[in-house]
């Protein structure tokens, strides 16, 4: 896919745009309407454009979320904050997957200390 969108043919970046929808529109439904034995299927969108705005409203600009390396993909930067809303999105929607709060978490910082949740 990569290939496909760093074309300089904007009829096929558009026609990879497209299947790639195509292809998360099929997942959500499947995630929404079949339920499996052994485990759930959930289903959470992409948003960079929401990551983006969150950036923005931090002061930042769209263009530091972008590796450089590549000038593509989302660089470590884009990567914590899309971790960040998809961790928000797992507590809101689906607390069930989180589990229970491990019962020695009192006992585990007073040998460790506070380490900021690493």
């Amino acid at each position: 896919p990569c290939h496909s969108w760093m074309s300089s043919n904007k009829t096929l970046r558009t026609l990879t745009s497209e299947r790639a929808k195509q292809l998360s529109d099929t997942l959500k439904k499947i995630a929404a309407s079949q339920k499996f034995t052994n485990f759930d299927l959930l289903y959470v969108d992409f948003d960079f454009q929401e990551v983006t705005e969150e950036w923005r409203k931090q002061g930042g600009q769209p263009w530091q979320l972008i590796e450089p390396v590549d000038g593509f993909h989302p660089n470590e930067v884009a990567s914590q904050l899309l971790a960040d809303r998809f961790w928000k999105k797992v507590q809101l929607q689906w607390p069930q997957v989180l589990g229970k709060e491990n019962p020695f978490n009192s006992q585990i910082e007073q040998v460790f200390g506070d380490q900021g949740g690493h």
